[in-house]
């Protein structure tokens, strides 16, 4: 593994041999996304399913040589999106073009959208990290205090909330899409 430092391949070899089970160099394939993610990586569920992650215990047997090709892919993956993008995102939500957005918006983006995340993570998630709600139920969505010295790629939060975010947009998008060819079609019907 050229692309692999040798601190990298000795952080694998370490995580690897706790995730070997039954001590013969081998470990279920059902465990690749959490090894990925105890080594500071935060692959989606789809990833782990592309790399060849399995879906059940004991239904693959992945070797140390065969794991870090994965690890080496998934490090380079550069889809979780950055800072900058999430704050993008967060604007379409900003009603009132203040910096704000509904408290309740982001809890159901979060609960509903994306890769969901449990009600006990999205509580613990947003209570860290987000101000108390104002009178009228909305939170500033720039950075606080808070998030400063946080790794955005680190949190599954920010990974499931893009992934949220940009199906809400997709949606919104061909929604208006289907507006603007009734418009157009309710105007060529009345043309003949």
């Amino acid at each position: 593994m050229a692309d692999l430092s040798a601190r990298d391949i000795e952080r694998v070899k370490f995580a690897f041999s706790i995730y070997d089970f039954d001590g013969n160099d081998t470990m279920d394939g059902f465990y690749i996304g959490d090894l990925l993610r105890a080594l500071n990586l935060n692959p989606t569920l789809a990833v782990i399913e592309k790399v060849g992650g399995a879906k059940k215990r004991n239904e693959k047997k992945v070797k140390l040589d065969e794991f870090l090709p994965i690890f080496s892919q998934v490090k380079k993956d550069k889809d979780a999106g950055s800072f900058e993008d999430f704050m993008e995102v967060l604007k379409l939500y900003d009603k009132q073009e203040n910096g704000t957005m509904m408290f309740g918006e982001l809890e159901h983006i979060l609960l509903s959208l994306g890769e969901r995340l449990e009600k006990s993570e999205v509580d613990a998630v947003l209570k860290e990290t987000c101000d108390e709600e104002d009178e009228d139920g909305f939170i500033p969505y720039e950075p606080t205090s808070r998030l400063q010295g946080l790794e955005v790629t680190d949190l599954k939060f920010f990974n499931s909330l893009f992934l949220a975010l940009t199906l809400t947009l997709a949606l919104a998008l061909a929604l208006s899409l289907s507006l603007y060819i009734l418009y157009v079609d309710r105007k060529l019907t009345l043309l003949y």
